[in-house]
């Protein structure tokens, strides 16, 4: 069926397809709301750790109460013994610094950004706080861990001295032989019960002039160990000076993995070349870590084999008998027990537990009590002070039978109706008249002003005319993405391809993007576009690092804007982008005719409107897409 066949269904028709798939139902996800889990680990055999941030947006956590808090394991069991601290409650945070050691680095970038950041940053250390070096070239050499700043600055002065540093560091560079040697460290630190996950960063200063051949397994084993361990890996990258080696495309792509592993383990990724910026970016991140809360319990109800291939987990908030905050479910591999097999308890007088809009009261569910749709959980909403959930009964069979029938029925009369208008379409001549004198003949020429197509009477329901557009079956406008400035060919275009477009740099399948830019300025998820079949377009920032701009301006963080043809959109500042649209630039003119007319010669432009239905074959064109391979 054409595009032009699907817009002249009748609307009864998209009417009853609606009430189909609505009575469906519709599926609602389980978003967090108030804490975020940033690391979801197994600290010791039969133990869960969840690492959790709150967004700020949470009153009471200032002092966590353990009774205030559950942490649910797979299928919303609760998971007994949890107790609740904050992290710079537990003890001082490990700071390992992987330092790029090659000669071009040493030379260059570590003078101007390595070692003035590090000075400041050593000197701000906490009173439980640690810090260690870690050298590499083509290999990797481990410093002692200090507990004075003044220590650490030692190290980093004379490497070879201190630290047995190998000078063929000169000659090459590779940075998974430091993360690598990073990791060893704190996974024996944590073995000795001298580091604890959560309290532990990684800082990697380079230009990431690798030169080494690794593969995306390689960094792929050394993301999943991090997040294992509880790490921060933060990257501070610099230009890379001019030089053979480790140049290109093998650069660019350790710049977009160090900044998926920035990403994934909550760390700094700041490529500025400015000691300040980067050193800004830091201590806000660490603040930050140290404001996390470790929600800990033991392992319960969990077979040995679903151990093998991972479980999921989550935390929730309730003070006061009131569910205020909750995180998304993450998943895991944990430390396994035969004691992780036993079940777990049922903190609840409720047989079966309780939903989550439901509390249990006097060994009853009962609707909880609530302030805001968000306290409800997903399918409720709160209404009246109490948690309602939202109609999701399945139809009876009888009715599906009887929807079944109907849209048969409707099918057929779509089908016949379609038949008969292009048969109308294909023969637009009138019936041969009865024999007329020759000055009548230019009669029938004058009639394609009125053809049939206009003068089809939509079909009437019960008496009622219907509309003649189905909005639900209309397609997308067809809109374009066109590069107008930075680090790209300008001029080249990138379709809206569907009603969500996901835009950012990474190409990991878990991060879901539509276009890819493979920049180490565009966040791993940088912004969305919303398309409608209306033709309005809104983009929303997805809390990029380094901005989204609309016109000059700067969105702020989440914000949701719309846009118009012309519009100019800014991603970082790298990459300049314009919202064009074929169609729209064809239907300006007839938009507003007036100011044209006035432009030109008056009668000229007065005589064309009555070849006016020419124009027909522009709407063909918003259906033609031409960048190719977009």
């Amino acid at each position: 069926m054409t595009t032009r066949a699907v817009r002249r269904l009748p609307a009864w028709l998209g009417l009853g397809m609606g009430l189909g798939f609505g009575l469906a139902g519709t599926v609602a996800r389980a978003d967090g709301n108030g804490l975020q889990v940033r690391h979801l680990l197994s600290p010791e055999p039969g133990k869960v750790q969840a690492l959790v941030e709150p967004d700020g947006s949470v009153s009471g956590l200032s002092s966590p109460v353990a009774t205030d808090f559950a942490l649910l394991l797979s299928g919303g069991q609760s998971a007994p013994n949890v107790t609740v601290r904050k992290n710079s409650d537990r003890g001082g945070l490990l700071t390992l610094v992987v330092l790029d050691d090659s000669g071009s680095y040493r030379s260059r970038a570590g003078q101007t950004v390595a070692r003035p950041l590090l000075q400041s940053y050593s000197s701000s250390l906490g009173p439980s706080d640690r810090i260690g070096l870690v050298v590499f070239g083509t290999d990797a050499t481990v410093c002692p861990i200090r507990s004075l700043g003044a220590d650490f600055l030692t190290d980093l002065g004379n490497p070879e001295q201190v630290c047995g540093a190998a000078k063929s560091n000169l000659h090459a560079t590779n940075l998974l032989s430091g993360l690598r040697a990073a990791l060893a460290v704190v996974r024996k630190e944590q073995e000795e019960k001298r580091a604890l996950p959560g309290l532990v960063e990684i800082l990697l200063f380079s230009d990431a002039g690798d030169e080494a051949a690794v593969s995306a397994d390689d960094w792929k084993s050394v993301q999943t160990s991090a997040d294992a361990l509880g790490v921060r890996v933060s990257s501070i990258l610099s230009d890379m000076p001019g030089g053979a080696g480790g140049g290109g495309q093998q650069r660019l792509a350790s710049l977009t993995r160090l900044r998926e592993l920035g990403d994934k383990t909550q760390g700094v990724y700041d490529n500025s070349n400015s000691p300040v910026t980067a050193l800004q970016a830091l201590r806000t991140g660490r603040d930050k870590q140290k404001s996390w809360l470790s929600v800990e319990a033991a392992l319960c109800g969990i077979k040995a084999d679903s151990a093998s291939t991972g479980i999921d987990a989550r935390v929730e908030y309730s003070a006061g008998g009131l569910r205020r905050a909750w995180s998304g479910s993450r998943s895991f591999k944990p430390q396994w027990t035969t004691q992780s097999e036993a079940p777990c308890p049922n903190l609840s007088s409720c047989l079966p537990s309780c939903k989550l809009w439901e509390q249990c009261t006097a060994g009853k569910c009962a609707p909880r009590a609530c302030s805001a749709d968000e306290l409800c959980g997903p399918g409720a909403r709160c209404i009246a002070g109490h948690c309602e959930l939202l109609a999701t009964k399945s139809p009876p069979l009888w009715l599906w039978v009887l929807l079944g029938g109907l849209l048969v029925l409707l099918g057929g009369a779509a089908t016949a109706l379609l038949l008969r208008r292009r048969s109308r379409e294909a023969d637009p001549k009138p019936s041969p008249s009865p024999v007329a004198a020759p000055p009548v003949k230019p009669e029938p020429v004058a009639q394609p002003a009125a053809p049939a197509e206009p003068a089809v009477v939509p079909p009437v329901v019960g008496g009622v005319v219907a509309a003649a557009v189905a909005p639900l079956l209309d397609p997308l406008p067809e809109t374009h993405l066109v590069a107008i400035g930075g680090r790209v060919t300008i001029g080249e275009k990138w379709r809206l391809h569907k009603a969500k477009v996901y835009v950012g740099g990474s190409s990991a399948k878990e991060d879901g993007n539509d276009i890819v830019f493979s920049m180490p300025q565009i966040s791993s998820k940088h912004a969305l576009f919303e398309l409608y079949p209306s033709g309005a377009l809104w983009l929303t920032d997805l809390k990029a690092r380094n901005g989204t701009f609309l016109n000059g301006r700067q969105l702020a963080a989440g914000e949701r804007v719309q846009l118009r043809p012309g519009d100019q959109v800014k991603l970082s500042q790298q990459l300049i982008l314009e919202i064009q649209r074929p169609g729209a630039e064809h239907k300006a003119p007839e938009a507003a005719p007036a100011p044209k007319i006035e432009a030109g010669p008056a009668k000229p432009v007065e005589a064309k409107p009555v070849a006016a239905e020419p124009a027909k074959p522009v709407d063909k064109k918003k259906t033609v897409f031409d960048p190719g391979n977009r």
